[in-house]
């Protein structure tokens, strides 16, 4: 006999991230709260924390250069 795993969807992953995040709620909180794991809440938040942060302008630079590169590419051929 299997385990079956949750599956969670995008929407409720996000509406807790905003518990955490828009509440102020500790992790460990909203967690209880919606009776999930304090680990995954966590790694829920530390994803959307990494994907919404700002770039820095060197990675944007890299970006500008290797755009630039395939542009100049397509003006020769």
């Amino acid at each position: 006999m299997s385990i079956k795993r949750r599956t969670y969807s995008k929407e409720y992953k996000e509406e807790a991230v905003a518990l955490v995040i828009d509440n102020n709620m500790s992790i460990a909180q909203a967690a209880r709260q919606l009776c999930i794991g304090e680990q995954m809440l966590g790694r829920w938040v530390a994803f959307w924390r990494q994907k919404d942060k700002p770039k820095s302008t060197e990675a944007i630079l890299v970006e500008e250069k290797s755009k630039n590169k395939e542009l100049e590419k397509r003006v020769v051929t």
